[in-house]
């Protein structure tokens, strides 16, 4: 593994998906959200503990209000956005591995290396309206967001994204693409 084995490449978030293992035989592309989970679990205790503290001055109702909704929404988005992921692309067992595990199991699924023609950034565009407070015009923002994403040949999805989310920063795409290009360019000469 070299030095480059390190480079990390910004997930959801600011999550970072580093490159663990970049050989000639072996590419593992991993991301472990330690830091949005500990960021969360710290919200849910502020939350926790602001409620507890409303409910001690007396007032149940709006204190157990801020503990089911404000521990509700931390656990959704716990559930929904901090997960495990690590992607292995492996020569000698021909294969790319997907694994990933979060609160509401495991998964994985194995495609063969002989399929994946190459990688890909994929793109979204999202429209969002800001309005004008009564002061004329609203305005229209467009955003485009990013993935990266596997060509598959002999498939019925023409692609497999890396990841289910889409971020704003191009960058770590590109520098997924770009070490998933280099490595099977590897393979191939």
């Amino acid at each position: 593994s070299s030095a480059a084995a390190w480079q990390t490449i910004h997930g959801v978030a600011g999550i970072p998906m580093k490159i663990i293992s970049h050989t000639s035989d072996e590419l593992i592309l991993e991301s472990r959200p330690i830091l949005g989970a500990v960021f969360l679990t710290l919200g849910a205790l502020v939350i926790a503990f602001v409620g507890m503290k409303i409910m001690g001055a007396g007032n149940t109702g709006p204190g157990l209000a801020v503990l089911v909704i404000g521990l509700g929404v931390c656990l959704a988005i716990f559930w929904a956005f901090v997960r495990y992921e690590a992607i292995r692309f492996s020569r000698p067992d021909g294969i790319v591995q997907f694994r990933s595990r979060s609160l509401s199991g495991r998964t994985s699924e194995d495609i063969p290396l002989a399929a994946v023609t190459g990688a890909v950034i994929e793109t979204s565009s999202v429209t969002t309206t800001s309005g004008s407070k009564g002061r004329g015009r609203s305005r229209k923002r467009q955003t485009r967001t990013y993935r990266a994403a596997l060509t598959l040949s002999g498939q019925a999805t023409a692609t497999r994204p890396l990841t289910f989310y889409y971020t704003s920063n191009e960058a770590p795409s590109r520098l997924a693409r770009d070490a998933i290009t280099a490595w099977l360019a590897k393979g191939r000469s």
